[in-house]
């Protein structure tokens, strides 16, 4: 995986001022560009509606608990 690593020999980072800042020695690769926003956004947006609808069955449920046992919460 080069844009997580790279071996240097002493003399590079002699040339490079002593610097061990990543950057001077591993090229960064904008792996952004690979995504596809439209398909990705969809999907989130899909995965939302379900926690949202989970999120609403559960406190529905805990609605009734409560009342169940004489403390409703409306």
């Amino acid at each position: 995986m080069p844009e997580l690593y790279h071996s240097v020999c002493i003399n590079e980072i002699e040339n490079k001022g002593w610097a061990l800042t990543p950057s001077k020695y591993i090229e960064f690769i904008d792996h952004d560009l690979e995504i596809d926003y439209e398909k990705e956004m969809a999907r989130i947006q899909s995965e939302m509606k379900e926690v949202m609808k989970q999120e609403k069955k559960s406190q529905q449920m805990l609605e009734e608990a409560f009342r169940g046992i004489g403390y409703g919460i409306d």
